[in-house]
């Protein structure tokens, strides 16, 4: 026989798929595991146990979160639920506003957050604007504006032409948009009849003019929307009254649009006053409910960037710098609206438009770059650089880690980053996931924790899967984090990490707002205290309470940092406790789990000595060494001292008898305890048969 000695020093490879487990000969196996769960990778190798989730507010119902971010002191949470949309501030909610959004286009629900200001675009909603705002006494307001999109919708008129004209002067924003053609380029345009004469009513006469074309593609949804005619490099818009007029006195007059002409600043009046064709082109405003809704946003280089609607799914419009709502053409000076299409052979849609290095552009089967620096309509470039796919299913926003960016591709499996090679002078891309496949899967959300170095990925199987990364260290692992019920969202406010989580109380469903605390190692966390000068208690009353006591649920008690055994639910606001404290909190357990790979052995068996655990700051060791999982008495080691008092720091030695096949584990962690933990490194000394 042979005595072996082996280290695992880091678990930075993280936890690895089934099919990789006997792969020893790669370079990351003496990093990897089996399995990782509830428990967070650091840098310098170690793992601990994730923190606890506090209880902020019960939401009622699913939804999605974001955050808003003014400055460093300044930031918020954004939370959307069905018809609302809410504002915390320091966990306190600030703002409750009503929104046009229905639960099930959250998913797709697209925003860009600049100053004191987020954009939110639907392709099915016209675009909003959250506006955080001062009141004269200083005071925070939030709310809910229509943007000058919405505005360039409508009728204005209010029954005098003076009135008429005040009006569109303030709004100033219909010669702003975007213009296209609809339908066919060649179509020929006519006036079939203006406001002086025909066979039209004279409910209608009084009201504008009366197009007509050679292409009946025109529904009802038009009416409200916008037309432009330019003629001598002078624009004049009309807008549509109604579409498809048919004759009331039975002749064969068929109308397309009973139109009214806008005034602007370029012709107040159109070039034609009596029965005339129209030479050139009638172009539609881009954004409208005929023609569907922006459903992409960003802010880049000083513009507002739009993307995606559904008559232009591949097209992308960029502002003028610094006037994000303005669109119009120009003469392609340097800082005037941009307009582009992303194809190449097919036409397909604009997934999502992201700010890195450059402009990237993400649809259903590619990774485009629009570079410029600055993008100006002359020195624009636009370049298919990968081709991948964005998920498609479900907004799932890209994250810059570290310089590269970070997204899901089409198959909703496999999480890649797209960065710059020098070498190549190209954009490349890797896949982050090859090691740990069956950690996503329908992805909901992904944010980036600049701080602890995760991306967290809440997954539809209501899981979180949590990626570290340092390139600097060569750190790339995965872990799985799960909880009692369900993670659904995630957002990063001021270095705190929010969730929305699905739980059942009493067989129904609950959906609360949590958020991570070092301090904490149970979910849904409530803390009471009676503070210093006050005598503690064994019973404890609260309302809050009646969340957490559930005949279906056990819950943990941790009194005065200790877990307390055999609490008794007196009522359902009351518990009485077997011992006396002034601190006390109430909350879900969970588990953490941490198992190596399968021993490498060449023979069936091998018989394990001695396995030296290396623990930093821990308050709990439960371990399955062969025989079940059994608590270490880490007290004993800490000659006496409580835990809460000075968690252990040291190396922890377990023997064992016995021999073990070669696919059995040396030995698996899984602590519920509310406790904490952090392992540092192993050690082991295993006989094999030569």
């Amino acid at each position: 026989m042979t005595r072996q000695v082996t280290f695992k020093n880091s678990f930075t490879s993280g936890a690895w798929s089934p099919p990789l487990h006997p792969r020893v000969d790669l370079a990351q196996a003496s990093h990897a595991a089996s399995e990782l769960s509830n428990v967070l990778i650091h840098a310098q190798g170690g793992v601990s146990r994730r923190p606890g989730l506090f209880f902020v507010e019960d939401v009622g119902s699913d939804g999605r979160l974001a955050s808003f971010t003014f400055n460093r002191l300044q930031s918020y949470l954004v939370l959307w639920t069905d018809k609302r949309v809410r504002v915390y501030r320091n966990m306190t909610q600030v703002a409750d506003i009503v929104a046009p959004w229905s639960y099930e286009q959250l998913a797709t629900l697209c925003w860009a957050q600049g100053g004191d200001t987020m954009v939110m675009t639907h392709g099915e909603v016209a675009p909003r604007q959250l506006v955080r705002e001062l009141d004269g006494q200083g005071r925070e307001t939030w709310a809910l504006h229509q943007t000058p999109i919405t505005q360039a919708q409508g009728d204005p008129y209010h029954g005098s032409w003076g009135s008429y004209k005040q009006e569109i002067a303030k709004q100033g924003s219909y010669w702003r948009m975007p213009f296209s053609p609809h339908g066919r380029s060649d179509v020929s345009w006519r006036v079939i009849a203006n406001n002086k004469g025909g066979r039209i009513p004279s409910i209608l006469r009084a009201r504008g003019w009366f197009l007509g074309s050679d292409e009946q593609v025109y529904t009802d949804t038009f009416v409200g929307s916008l037309l432009r005619y330019r003629e001598d490099g002078k624009n004049y818009y009309f807008y549509c009254l109604q579409v498809t007029l048919q004759d009331p006195l039975g002749g064969d007059l068929s109308v397309d649009f009973a139109v009214r002409p806008v005034p602007n600043a370029q012709a107040i009046y159109p070039p034609f006053a009596k029965d005339t064709s129209l030479l050139g082109e009638m172009a539609f405003l881009d954004f409208s409910a005929s023609r569907g809704w922006p459903r992409y946003c960003l802010f880049h280089q000083n513009r507002l960037i739009l993307a995606g609607t559904s008559s232009r799914p591949n097209r992308v419009w960029m502002s003028h710098i610094n006037s994000f709502w303005n669109f119009s053409e120009g003469e392609a000076l340097d800082d005037e609206a941009i307009t582009l299409d992303i194809s190449e052979k097919t036409v397909d849609p604009v997934r999502e438009v992201f700010s890195g290095r450059d402009l990237q552009v993400f649809t259903d089967d590619a990774e485009w770059v629009v570079s410029g620096r600055p993008l100006t309509p002359e020195a624009v470039q636009v370049r298919r650089e990968t081709t991948h796919g964005l998920y498609p299913h479900r907004r799932v926003r890209p994250q810059l880690v570290e310089g590269a960016t970070l997204f899901v591709d089409y198959s909703g499996r496999v999480l890649r980053e797209l960065y710059y090679n020098t070498d190549a002078d190209a954009y490349v891309s890797g896949d982050l996931s090859v090691l740990a496949q069956e950690v996503l899967g329908e992805p909901l959300e992904q944010v980036y924790d600049d701080e602890r170095h995760i991306v967290y990925v809440p997954c539809e199987a209501g899981h979180v899967a949590a990626l570290t990364v340092y390139r600097g260290h060569q750190v790339l692992g995965w872990s799985r984090l799960t909880t009692e019920g369900r993670f659904r969202s995630v957002a990063l406010v001021g270095g705190r990490t929010f969730f929305l989580v699905e739980r059942e109380h009493n067989g129904a469903k609950r959906f609360c707002l949590e958020c991570f605390k070092d301090d904490l190692h149970v979910d849904s966390a409530l803390e009471f205290s009676l503070g210093e000068m006050q005598e503690a208690t064994r019973v404890w009353t609260h309302p809050s309470l009646t969340r957490l006591i559930d005949d279906t649920r056990a819950f943990v008690v941790v009194g005065d940092g200790e877990e307390q055994q055999g609490v008794r639910v007196q009522d359902a606001q009351s518990l009485r406790l077997r011992k006396a404290t002034r601190d006390l909190t109430v909350g879900l357990s969970y588990t953490h789990c941490i198992a190596p790979l399968p021993f490498a052995v060449q023979s069936g068996a091998y018989r394990p000595i001695e396995t030296v655990f290396r623990l930093h700051r821990s308050g709990a060791l439960q371990v399955d060494y062969g025989r079940g999982v059994r608590d270490v008495p880490l007290q004993k080691m800490m000659r006496g001292r409580a835990m809460s008092d000075a968690p252990f720091s040291g190396e922890v030695a377990l023997r064992s008898d016995g021999w073990r096949k070669r696919e059995e584990l040396l030995w698996r962690i899984e602590q519920k305890s509310p406790q904490p933990f952090h392992l540092l490194s192993i050690k082991t000394q295993i006989k094999v048969v030569e």
